[in-house]
């Protein structure tokens, strides 16, 4: 009894007054607790299920996008790539014919 009193801390251990208080509830109101905490539990799961799947759909929706862009990117770099290539391509046949 002096220990739970004094006690300067929150603990998260039922204590043996919990536990004699907790027999004392009778039946009737204890299911309608437990009803009202399975209520509560549940919806509070559907919309984290809910939550989840739009977080789901949001990040499907940004890697598309983003392998959209990339995919686009790379093809940009590679005819730059291939026209920068062509052209030094182009001076080096037009030098090589000067100089026969």
């Amino acid at each position: 009894l002096l220990y739970s009193v004094f006690r300067a801390y929150s603990s998260t251990i039922p204590t043996l007054e919990d536990e004699q208080t907790a027999k004392k509830t009778t039946d009737g109101a204890k299911s309608t607790t437990d009803l009202d905490l399975r209520k509560v539990s549940l919806e509070f799961n559907n919309q984290r299920a809910a939550y989840k799947r739009q977080v789901s759909k949001l990040r499907k929706a940004y890697m598309e996008d983003y392998l959209r862009h990339k995919a686009q990117d790379e093809a940009e770099r590679d005819a730059e790539r291939a026209e920068t290539t062509r052209r030094r391509l182009l001076r080096q046949r037009a030098k090589n014919e000067r100089s026969v």
